[in-house]
């Protein structure tokens, strides 16, 4: 399943003078995190006056982009908890509070290509198209929005049924034995949106491809039954390849994203660190050891050598393994002290950090204890590091960062850790030089 390049239009919303003057004060103090105006208010103006409100310098926490580069940029939108038919009828209505806020953060950073993770997803596609045409396409908040006309999404194994006992509870359905954990169809799903256009025949999924084909795997014993040991997926939700037409010349864009392992069902641990593995193999090209995948229109191998890439999205990480702590097996203790993605000699990292005025780890506030690096808040001011845009390391990046304002900063209101609209994931973006792309693909 997955969506055709399409434009999205929706009507244009009309407003009255002094409501579109309203609406400007109400979007800056949602951006900065102030509370609503008040006659007392400094920004709330006398009658007949104009507005007088400060708003934050956008500098402070973004960078502007420059025609000359290509900025990718993903986010965990957090919209996952709502089965599909629940989160469909939110969106269509156009006023779901969590979507707004996907969608202002994302027009904030002004990508060129957006890859969203953490999305429940139906099979026709219609939760994507919503997304779009509902929300980004439409200024949220202040800001304009996105012309990203072409879009794709596919099938998750997250949430889907596998018909057999994969969390060894001697019970057959529930989330512990879906193909991906799920507590629904769908959950955990990814939306590529591009305002270039999709080579939509050259797209390769690999979804299918099964953990026992994997050679050298690291399943586990505890797959007893013939059947447990050939239905999982290496990928919790998937892999996708995602070619790019960039002018003349291609990107890959690979995305891809993990559920988090869980301590009650433990095989996905050992998971994670080959879906690490398969990653790498595939972008590694020549030098790599994708020769086995199989994608799932049956062509086997990994990414062409010398095609440009960038991978986005939220991967299978040494810092997601890490997550389960002492309570992980000895084998995957292990596996969290290697980076096989990021010390892959194919894939530079640019390390992201946070644009803001003041440094994340000098902050006062419910970021405390975070790095800079960090894209997911957790509880007691913890992060970890969790969405990710990795170019090949031929491609020139000019820069890169984390939207991730301080409270007086431009923004702020988005990245509320405390705001259940608000997601728990910080937007990452990088600008990569269109001139460095190569043309083979």
């Amino acid at each position: 399943m997955s969506l055709g390049p399409r434009l999205f239009r929706a009507p244009v919303r009309r407003s009255s003078a002094a409501g579109a003057a309203a609406a400007g004060l109400v979007a800056a103090l949602a951006l900065t995190g102030a509370p609503a105006a008040h006659a007392t208010h400094p920004a709330y103006p006398a009658p007949g006056q104009p507005l007088r409100a400060e708003q934050p310098d956008p500098s402070t926490s973004m960078v502007a982009k420059d025609g000359e580069e290509l900025r990718v940029a993903t986010l965990e939108a957090g919209l996952t908890e709502r089965d599909a038919e629940m989160l469909l009828a939110d969106l269509r209505d156009g006023e779901d509070a969590a979507a707004e806020t996907v969608a202002a953060t994302a027009q904030t950073a002004d990508p060129d290509v957006l890859v969203l993770t953490g999305v429940t997803l139906d099979e026709e596609g219609a939760i994507a198209e919503a997304l779009n045409a509902e929300y980004l396409s439409q200024g949220q908040r202040g800001h304009q929005g996105l012309a990203l006309d072409h879009v794709f999404t596919a099938e998750t194994n997250s949430g889907a049924g596998s018909g057999t006992d994969l969390d060894g509870d001697g019970r057959i359905g529930g989330p512990g034995d879906r193909l991906g954990w799920g507590s629904h169809s769908g959950q955990e799903g990814m939306i590529v949106l591009s305002s270039v256009p999709i080579e939509r025949d050259a797209v390769r999924t690999f979804g299918d491809f099964r953990w026992v084909q994997m050679p050298d795997n690291s399943m586990p014993d505890t797959f007893e039954t013939p059947l447990q040991r050939a239905v999982p997926p290496v990928s919790s939700t998937s892999l996708w390849d995602v070619p790019l037409e960039v002018g003349e010349e291609h990107l890959h864009l690979i995305a891809t994203a993990s559920t988090a392992p869980r301590s009650d069902r433990r095989i996905d641990a050992f998971r994670a660190i080959d879906e690490r593995r398969m990653l790498v193999d595939y972008v590694s090209g020549a030098a790599g050891e994708g020769w086995y995948l199989t994608d799932d229109d049956g062509e086997v191998g990994g990414l062409s050598a010398g095609s440009s890439f960038v991978v986005a999205g939220a991967p299978a990480t040494a810092e997601t393994l890490s997550a389960l702590g002492e309570d992980a097996p000895s084998a995957v203790r292990e596996a969290a002290e290697e980076r096989p993605l990021l010390d892959a000699d194919v894939v530079q990292d640019p390390e992201p950090r946070p644009v803001t005025d003041e440094p994340v780890e000098e902050r006062d506030d419910a970021h405390a204890g975070s790095a800079p690096t960090d894209t997911r808040a957790l509880a007691d001011g913890q992060g970890m590091r969790a969405s990710y845009v990795l170019p090949d390391a031929d491609l020139s990046v000019r820069d890169s960062g984390i939207f991730w304002p301080a409270a007086d900063e431009y923004g702020a209101g988005l990245v509320d850790p405390d705001d259940d609209e608000t997601p728990q994931d910080r937007l990452v973006w990088t600008d990569i030089s269109r001139d460095s792309l190569d043309g083979d693909d």
